[in-house]
């Protein structure tokens, strides 16, 4: 692996990082949907 985790895998560029298993993506979706909604209600 190069030093920065970049790689390429069956024709696909791959970005090798740390574990992702500590980040609530369902967290991070509804964030930036709720954002997305007071920036169309012009706040």
């Amino acid at each position: 692996m190069s030093q920065t985790g970049l790689r390429e895998q069956d024709s696909i560029l791959v970005f090798d990082t740390q574990s992702l298993d500590h980040i609530d993506f369902n967290a991070l979706i509804a964030q930036s949907r709720e954002e997305r909604a007071w920036e169309q209600m012009g706040l």
